[in-house]
């Protein structure tokens, strides 16, 4: 494929080819030409655009840790993270990821001075210091890119960060970034709004020191004393969150609510008489959706859950 193929194509098109493809090989000059022509001859509002464009691509360079994928934005803030927000972008090893993550001398606060140049600081430096993190691509030759749209600012005696300090390119990017959070299956830390997702293991020991569960935090179907407890129980505790105090994050179709509710707890919800399993400690979603709570239990669980509910957000 001839070079001119690859100076007409858009800048995320190029960028794509320059990591992926060994065969293209962009020299100086050709990447000036490709800025001079993206950016019809260096206009400001191209340049701004053409910034944007590069800084949405490189925070979306992937590097791997034990085969999960983590890309740039999130590896720089994964260290001031809580480990609930580490697990709405659906890995499980980011926790461990964010314990012995080391950015050798990668300052977060460069960002404000230069984003692009330092996620590209960033890629090299957790690639050095941390031998079980692996950049998906080889990026030098974006990196080159980078170089060479910073020479030309230097040039032109443009402070780019400081030009984009503009509402409309802040929310601009700010819908970017709203457009990034991962849609990921529902699990439990979904079903709370903040901040009572934040503490769910001090919810779960009130659960535990009630005895309405055991110690393996599964729902308690036998109490102290041998005696059957019945399974619908669980179903009388959940809508009394449900409807009488605001922790849930009700979104989401309340059947799907309930269900992933009850599987925490080791109890199998499940919609229509196709999906019942054959084994296990199961009961009907419906029975959990139109369960009730007596004024005895509603007492109990309104003294012992008083403090958890009522935090300050």
């Amino acid at each position: 494929m001839e070079k001119s193929h690859f100076i007409n194509m858009g800048v995320k098109e190029l960028l794509h080819e320059l990591l992926v493809n060994d065969n293209v090989q962009f020299g100086e000059i050709d990447t000036y030409n490709h800025i001079r022509k993206t950016t019809n001859n260096f206009e400001i509002k191209c340049i701004q655009l053409l910034y944007v464009d590069l800084l949405w691509f490189i925070q979306d360079i992937c590097m791997t840790f034990e085969n999960e994928i983590y890309p740039l934005q999130l590896l720089s803030e994964i260290s001031i993270m809580h480990p609930y927000d580490i697990r709405k972008y659906g890995v499980h090893n980011g926790e461990k990821l964010k314990e012995t993550i080391n950015y050798g001398d990668w300052k977060e606060q460069n960002i404000k001075e230069n984003k692009i140049s330092t996620y590209i600081e960033l890629a090299f430096e957790l690639k050095w210091n941390n031998p079980g993190l692996e950049l998906e691509y080889d990026i030098n030759q974006v990196r080159e890119y980078v170089n060479m749209f910073n020479d030309i600012l230097k040039r032109l005696n443009i402070d780019i960060e400081e030009m984009m300090k503009d509402e409309d390119w802040k929310l601009k990017l700010e819908r970017k970034n709203k457009r990034l959070e991962p849609k990921q299956p529902l699990n439990f830390y979904l079903l709370f709004k903040d901040p009572y997702n934040k503490d769910l293991e001090h919810f779960k020991k009130i659960l535990k020191g009630c005895n309405l569960i055991d110690d393996n935090f599964q729902w308690r179907t036998v109490d102290n004393n041998g005696k059957k407890v019945p399974i619908r129980d669980i179903g009388k505790f959940y809508i009394w969150l449900y409807s009488e105090t605001n922790v849930f994050d009700k979104t989401e179709d309340m059947t799907a609510h309930c269900i992933c509710f009850c599987a925490e707890f080791g109890i199998i919800a499940y919609e229509g008489t196709e999906n019942k399993p054959e084994t296990g400690r199961i009961v009907t979603a419906k029975l959990i959706r139109e369960s009730k709570f007596d004024t005895d239990l509603e007492e109990k669980y309104k003294y012992h859950f008083k403090t958890w509910i009522n935090k300050e957000k």
